[in-house]
């Protein structure tokens, strides 16, 4: 693995987080451990699955692995009704999630990628589904 690609950000003060790529190595724990010696401060995986549900064993087995060495954030899925089964099937600390929703005043015009999916800006911030998993988070006393 290229560790060089972090230009310097590893050991800098700054935080750097592992983004999913590790779903789909070979030996998740392997790559853990080599994220975890290179000074990653977060592995942001949906346990090699599609949906952090479907890989909550590896996840759960990801964190007891890092130790607190570094954060292992559970993503893929993840909304108000499976963030505490999540939690507390893995131990996590952090999860991550997609919290927007359609525009509904969907910029006119011409779409910024060629395959017209998704690069228009036609999305904004979707405050009813961060409130939902906040606040069951909240009330099953895991925030």
């Amino acid at each position: 693995m290229p560790w060089s690609a972090f230009g310097g950000l590893l050991g800098s003060g700054k935080e750097v987080s592992f983004h999913r790529a590790i779903d789909h190595a070979h030996d998740m724990l392997a790559v853990l451990d080599e994220c975890v010696a290179h000074g990653v401060h977060r592995v942001l995986t949906s346990g090699g699955e599609t949906l952090a549900m479907d890989g909550s064993r590896m996840i759960r087995r990801m964190v007891v692995r890092a130790e607190g060495r570094a954060v292992i954030a559970a993503a893929g899925g993840v909304h108000a009704g499976n963030v505490v089964e999540l939690v507390e099937r893995t131990g996590v600390t952090e999860i991550h999630f997609a919290a927007q929703k359609p525009r509904a005043d969907r910029a006119e015009g011409a779409s910024m990628s060629s395959s017209n999916a998704g690069m228009d800006f036609s999305t904004e911030p979707d405050e009813a589904k961060i409130e939902g998993v906040l606040n069951a988070l909240v009330k099953a006393g895991l925030r």
